[in-house]
C-alpha cells in the first residue's frame, strides 16, 4: 500500500511537471501606436505632435506552457510608455514664447497567447507563428501650461488625466535561436488590435455637438528576448 500511495505522489507531483514543462522569457523593443483616433488627431492638430513621435519602448515577461508537441500556451504581461514634449501650435504667450507642455501615454497589457513552433525539440532555429487576446490597461496625460478655450487664459501648471481599460486582440510570428538546449535567443513581430475607448475623467466633458474624445492603441511591436527552457 505504502508503493501504491507512493506512485500516486510522484504521479501528482512529477506528471503535470513532464506534462507542462515550459518557459520563461523576456523581451525588450519598441511599439509603434497606429495613433489614428481621435485624441491622436486632436493632439496633431493642437499641438506640434506627429503620429511616429508615439513610438516608443516596451518590455514583457512571459511564462508559457508546452501543451503539444509544437504548441505553447502563454501568459504575459508587457508595458509600453511615452512621454512627448511639445506646445500648441497655434496659441503663443503674449512675449511671443511658447506654451510648452509634455504629452505622456502609458500602457499595461495581460493577455494569453497560443503558439505554434516549428522544427523539433532540440532545433537551433525554431520560426513560429500565434496568437491570442489581451486586456490593455492605459493611462494618458497632459501636464505643464495649458490654455483655458474658455477664457483663453494660460494656466501656468495643470494636468489633465485619464485612465480605462480595453480588450485586444493579436498575431505575431517570430524566430527562436538555440545557443544551449536550454536557452533560447528570440526575435519577435506583433501587431496588437485593441478596442476604441471613449475617455472619461478629464476628457470626459465636451459638448453634446462635438464627438466624445475616444483614444485606441493599436499598434505593431518588435522585440528581442531571452528565453530559458525547463
Amino acid at each position: 500500500m505504502r508503493r501504491v500511495i507512493a506512485a500516486v505522489i510522484a504521479a501528482c507531483v512529477f506528471g503535470p511537471a513532464g506534462a507542462f514543462a515550459g518557459s520563461l522569457e523576456l523581451r525588450l523593443g519598441g511599439f509603434y501606436p497606429k495613433a489614428d483616433s481621435l485624441r491622436f488627431t486632436d493632439n496633431e492638430e493642437l499641438f506640434f505632435v506627429e503620429k511616429d513621435d508615439w513610438a516608443g519602448g516596451t518590455g514583457g515577461l512571459e511564462y508559457a506552457w508546452n501543451v503539444g508537441r509544437s504548441s505553447e500556451i502563454g501568459l504575459h504581461l508587457e508595458g509600453f510608455g511615452r512621454t512627448v514634449p511639445t506646445s500648441y501650435r497655434d496659441l503663443k504667450r503674449a512675449s511671443g514664447g511658447e506654451i510648452l507642455l509634455d504629452l505622456q501615454l502609458m500602457t499595461a497589457s495581460l493577455g494569453a497567447s497560443y503558439r505554434y513552433v516549428f522544427g523539433r525539440r532540440h532545433a537551433r532555429f525554431k520560426p513560429y507563428v500565434g496568437l491570442g487576446a489581451d486586456v490593455v490597461f492605459w493611462e494618458y496625460k497632459e501636464t505643464g501650461a495649458r490654455v483655458d478655450f474658455d477664457t483663453f487664459d494660460i494656466v501656468e501648471f495643470d494636468e489633465a488625466f485619464a485612465n480605462g481599460a480595453v480588450p485586444a486582440a493579436h498575431v505575431m510570428a517570430g524566430l527562436r535561436f538555440g545557443i544551449t538546449p536550454d536557452i533560447y535567443i528570440t526575435a519577435e513581430a506583433k501587431y496588437l488590435a485593441t478596442a476604441t475607448d471613449e475617455m472619461k475623467d478629464d476628457f470626459g466633458f465636451v459638448p453634446a455637438d462635438i464627438p466624445p474624445n475616444e483614444i485606441n492603441l493599436s499598434g505593431s511591436s518588435a522585440t528581442i528576448g531571452i528565453m530559458l527552457r525547463f
